[in-house]
């Protein structure tokens, strides 16, 4: 059975494996096809799609958006996005400056706590289509010795409430689903156990976010299980959305997590594939 992953990162925001390594290694792993799905920035794709040409891997041009519904960080996954929209491109670049704002922010706080680190240590070529996320600021603290592992990182210092973290400010989920749509793209709600939902049922959510334009939800991940898998797969039914899956690969990032089979049960059929290219020709005809 072809296999794939709809959910990777590279070096262009928080993976450790740059675009063109991550194509060779998904190829090496016998994977049929992956998306390179960084956080904020599209800056990588063209690279992967060159290299996954080389050795005959597809690789499907995608983002993963994040963004706020109502006061709740969600992360939305763009598929088959046209990297040249204007649209999508100026949401990216209000995303990333933000975001650059957040990380001159963070590194002062970091020094006065007794972490000093510099831009340069995270963008070491100075690559303005860089998406600098805490996964970058963990690794650098963990490069200069200030922590053990990357949870000592997150559990003492980066995680929200922890004296590390500055507060982000996030675009809505409406503008995020119409920015993909925009480029030709769908809209793919990622790993929705995340989201602590106070006010709201997941039907609800789903249901707001369909009705924004949602696409379809990232069903199979490393950390759903089977029951959640179904409760998915029930709202993909009841809401006429399709099935996506990935592990949400990020490299030495995610340490035993490895792409294709996430903590070794993680298992994506080419048939989700289909079906979502099924949808994309439909909406682009």
């Amino acid at each position: 059975m072809y296999t794939i992953d709809l959910h990777t990162h590279s070096t262009m925001s928080d993976g450790t494996l740059t675009p063109r390594e991550l194509a060779f290694y998904a190829k090496a792993k016998g994977l049929f096809a992956i998306a390179l799905t960084d956080h904020d920035t599209t800056a990588g794709i063209a690279e992967c799609i060159k290299a996954g040409n080389m050795v005959g891997l597809k690789v499907i041009p995608g983002i993963e958006i994040s963004c706020k519904y109502h006061k709740i960080e969600i992360h939305l996954l763009g598929y088959y996005i046209d990297i040249e929209n204007q649209t999508l491109q100026d949401v990216i670049a209000k995303i990333l400056n933000e975001r650059k704002a957040r990380n001159v922010k963070m590194i002062e706080r970091l020094t006065e706590l007794g972490y000093p680190i510099t831009m340069k240590d995270l963008n070491p070529n100075n690559d303005e289509n860089m998406s600098i996320t805490r996964g970058n600021v963990a690794g650098v603290l963990l490069e200069k010795g200030y922590f053990a592992n990357r949870e000592e990182v997150f559990e003492k210092c980066l995680r929200v409430g922890q004296p590390g973290y500055v507060e982000r400010e996030f675009i809505d989920y409406k503008e995020a689903i119409a920015a993909i749509m925009a480029a030709g793209g769908v809209a793919v709600i990622a790993h929705p156990y995340f989201y602590k939902l106070k006010d709201v049922t997941m039907d609800q959510f789903i249901l707001d976010l369909k009705n924004a334009g949602l696409a379809g939800i990232e069903t199979i991940y490393p950390e759903h299980s089977k029951e959640k898998e179904r409760e998915y797969l029930e709202l993909c039914e009841k809401y006429g959305l399709f099935l996506t899956g990935g592990t949400d690969y990020h490299g030495d990032n995610k340490p035993n997590l490895d792409i294709g089979n996430g903590f070794g049960k993680t298992s994506v059929p080419k048939l989700y594939l289909d079906v979502m290219e099924k949808t994309v020709h439909f909406i682009k005809k």
